[in-house]
C-alpha cells in the first residue's frame, strides 16, 4: 500500500502535480516564492553539504523504570485473578514495546543538504514542503525545519558546534528562519510542567 496515497486521501499531505518541472536553484540564484511554493515531487539535483549524527538512545530513569515494573507486575496479577484475558495480552504488548523502546540500540542519522531540497535519513524533501526552520530552546545543537504538511509536521536535524552556523547560513539561504522556538500547544504544557518534573534519577 502507497502510505503517501492514503496520507493524500485524509488530507495529511499534499498530492504532488507531476505536470510541472522543478527548477534547480544554483548557489547563486535568489530562491523566489514561487519556487518555494511550489509542491512538485523532486529528486536530489547538486549536493552541497552533507554530515551525520549519532544519536545515543534515551535511556529511562532507572526509579522510574522499578515503578513502572512493580505497577505492571500488579496490574498484571489482578487480571489473571478476575480472567480479563484480552486486557492482560494488551497490556503485555504494550510491555513489549516498552522494552524495545527502552534497550534500543544508537541511531545514526545522515543529512544532506541540495540545490532544490534537503534530506534526512534517506527521506527527500523539496524546498517548498518546508514552512520555516528555528533553534530548539532547550537544546542549541537541535533545528527543527517545519513542514507544509501535517506528515511528518517537523524535521529535527542535529548539528554539533563545528558545522552549526554554516548548515544555518546554508538553510535560511533557502527557508524563513525564526529567532525564537513557536511552541505548539503540547509544548506549551510541556514546558510549563517541565521544571516541576524529575526525570532523572537525582533525589
Amino acid at each position: 500500500m502507497d502510505i503517501k496515497k492514503f496520507t493524500d486521501l485524509l488530507k495529511l499531505t499534499t498530492p504532488y502535480t507531476d505536470d510541472v518541472t522543478s527548477k534547480v536553484v544554483k548557489n547563486d540564484e535568489e530562491v523566489t516564492p514561487e519556487d518555494k511554493d511550489k509542491r512538485v515531487k523532486q529528486v536530489p539535483q547538486e549536493e552541497l553539504f552533507n554530515w551525520d549524527v549519532t544519536i545515543a538512545p534515551y535511556k529511562m530513569p532507572k526509579r522510574i523504570i522499578r515503578s513502572a515494573m512493580v505497577f505492571v507486575i500488579l496490574f498484571v496479577i489482578f487480571l489473571i485473578l478476575v480472567r480479563d484475558w484480552m486486557f492482560l495480552f494488551l497490556i503485555l504488548g504494550f510491555a513489549f514495546l516498552f522494552n524495545l523502546i527502552v534497550n534500543s540500540p544508537a541511531k545514526k542519522i545522515e543529512y544532506k543538504i541540495f540545490s532544490n531540497g534537503f534530506e534526512y535519513d534517506g527521506m527527500f524533501f523539496g524546498w517548498g514542503e518546508f514552512n520555516h526552520f528555528f533553534f530548539y530552546e532547550d537544546n542549541p545543537n537541535l533545528i527543527i525545519i517545519t513542514t507544509k504538511d501535517t506528515i511528518p509536521g517537523r524535521v529535527y536535524v542535529y548539528v554539533d558546534d563545528t558545522n552549526k552556523f554554516k548548515i544555518d547560513e546554508m538553510l535560511n539561504k533557502y527557508l524563513d528562519k525564526k529567532n525564537f522556538h513557536p511552541k505548539d500547544f503540547f509544548e506549551i504544557i510541556i514546558f510549563k510542567l517541565k521544571p516541576y518534573l524529575n526525570l532523572t534519577d537525582e533525589k
